[in-house]
């Protein structure tokens, strides 16, 4: 016969067995609770911090942005909303020119956004890409003491990954033009080659092969490429660029002939003296 004490150990135990499930069914009930009530917190702060903004009180929405990104942290790790308000944090900092705190807040970002990519979690919210658009301008047009300053071309290629992560093409082509420019500038023809290759791929695609703009890009391609001694690839984009100034109409008429004459000092360096004798 079992006794009163066996019986009634059987039976408490049984009790804690059932029980268990249920334990931890509120728990997940408590942490499904604080996830929510934490986007709620983020909503509110971030709200406030938009208002501090309209209000022009840096200090105050700089203080509500911190606020809100230590409670979309208790939501996850890989939001879209986390991104956005680092992005207005580094944003932030950078109109205050603090590009050093500003530099930190885009690691941040990247951290997230590689997360993000490692689960397959491709498309940010509308929220996000704005923001990264903006942080991405401001990049750009941050002021620097010299232009060709390793800041500068820095700044740029940060400008241009926080397009490239927002998806956006608004402002790409001018980030692409002035890393062009700056690599040329600094003389470090390889990197200039491949962002004006890149330019003229992003201008052709938004705004068509028939422009001004494409036809500069052209000519400074091949200019690149005659330094680099690219000499046939130089003559195909000098022709290109000569052919659209030659068709478009209200450009400067000293465009085409000047580039004629480059064309033939790039076929003399090539050795082709026959043929830039006749294009001089």
């Amino acid at each position: 016969m079992i006794s009163r004490k066996k019986k009634i150990f059987s039976l408490g135990l049984a009790l804690t067995i059932l029980n268990c499930p249920f334990a931890a069914r509120a728990e997940e009930g408590d942490h499904i609770a604080s996830k929510k009530e934490s986007l709620e917190i983020w909503k509110s702060l971030s709200n406030k911090a938009v208002q501090n903004l309209h209000e022009d009180k840096q200090a105050d929405a700089e203080s509500n942005f911190k606020k809100a990104l230590a409670a979309i942290r208790v939501y996850g790790d890989d939001t879209s909303e986390e991104i956005a308000t680092l992005a207005r944090l580094a944003d932030l900092r950078l109109q205050q020119r603090d590009g050093l705190q500003a530099e930190k807040y885009l690691a941040s970002i990247m951290k997230v956004y590689q997360v993000r990519q490692s689960r397959k979690k491709t498309k940010l919210s509308d929220d996000a890409v704005d923001w990264l658009d903006a942080l991405s301008y401001s990049f750009k047009g941050y002021p620097v003491s010299n232009a060709a300053s390793e800041k500068r071309g820095r700044y740029l290629l940060y400008s241009l990954k926080l397009k490239e992560m927002s998806g956006s093409d608004k402002h790409i082509v001018e980030i692409l033009r002035e890393l062009t420019s700056y690599y040329f500038a600094s003389s470090n023809l390889g990197e200039a080659e491949k962002y004006c290759t890149r330019l003229i791929d992003r201008d052709q695609a938004l705004n068509g092969n028939h422009n001004s703009n494409v036809a500069m890009e052209f000519r400074t391609l091949a200019m690149i490429k005659h330094r680099l001694n690219k000499y046939r690839e130089a003559e195909s984009f000098y022709r290109q660029a000569i052919a659209l100034f030659l068709s478009l109409k209200g450009i400067d008429p000293s465009l085409a002939p000047s580039t004629q004459s480059e064309l033939a000092r790039c076929l003399f360096d090539a050795g082709d003296l026959n043929l830039a004798q006749s294009e001089a």
